[in-house]
């Protein structure tokens, strides 16, 4: 597996309305333990918004929708920032290896169910990755594995078009 730099993956992953907008520079909302809320947020008017911030980090698990309802898993969210690099990340005390994989979970709180698609736009990934939105793949980029031997990273820039069916959106990234 290659270096992963999470700093390329997500500073350059932003959410895009697909309908042309008239910026108006106002302040952005903040992602804060894993939660977007968007909910004052207008697309049309405010345009893109980044989502970089703190996510929720899951070293060596590659987690689905389905695992985040589950009442019996016992997950324990770190969280991380992002644009960051995960080998500058501790856990218990150790930083982590440049090769490994992991699954970064990010929701949004929308105000509104939209009819129009959204967007990520994705420029420059050096690594493997799975995008999915509330339980669906909507974009994948190499070959995400927890081996080693399996995993292909891709170099692939690219837009990743969704509909959202909620007003709560849950992103989930499977990275290798």
């Amino acid at each position: 597996m290659r270096y992963f730099f999470i700093t390329i993956i997500l500073f350059f992953l932003t959410l895009t309305f697909y309908t042309c907008s008239n910026s108006k520079t106002i302040p952005h909302p903040q992602i804060i333990n894993g939660v977007l809320d968007l909910k004052n947020w207008d697309f049309s008017s405010n345009g893109v918004i980044s989502l970089s911030g703190t996510w929720e980090f899951y070293w060596e698990k590659l987690l689905t929708s389905k695992d985040f309802k589950n009442p019996d898993m016992q997950l324990n969210p770190k969280l991380i920032k992002i644009p960051h690099v995960w080998t500058d990340f501790e856990i218990d005390g150790k930083y982590l290896p440049k090769d490994g994989y992991a699954t970064y979970r990010l929701v949004l709180l929308l105000d509104k169910q939209y009819s129009s698609p959204l967007a990520f736009k994705i420029f420059e990934l050096a690594t493997a990755f799975s995008l999915y939105v509330n339980g669906k793949k909507v974009t994948s980029s190499g070959i995400v594995s927890t081996s080693p031997q399996s995993h292909k990273s891709e170099w692939r820039p690219h837009i990743a078009i969704f509909s959202p069916e909620s007003r709560k959106i849950e992103i989930i990234i499977h990275v290798s």
